[in-house]
């Protein structure tokens, strides 16, 4: 959902490391590094048209594995 906060701003306030994943790959890099420690602030942009496709395509499987049971 469209914000409009400048996380980088944010992680500032926190004295945390921002990134920007840019790719699976690096995103995964990303992660790998945060868990080595200290605070991370992993930011990730997601095409909305396609996260709303995406959610809804998983609710509909879960709906229907749910009316599977009965």
């Amino acid at each position: 959902t469209p914000h409009g906060v400048d996380l980088a701003d944010v992680a500032r306030l926190g004295a945390a490391r921002h990134a920007v994943a840019r790719s699976e790959e690096d995103l995964k890099a990303r992660v790998r590094e945060g868990l080595r420690g200290g605070l991370h602030l992993l930011e990730v942009r997601t095409d909305r048209e396609e996260n709303v496709r995406h959610h809804r395509e998983v609710l509909e499987r879960a709906a229907d594995a749910v009316g599977a049971l009965g």
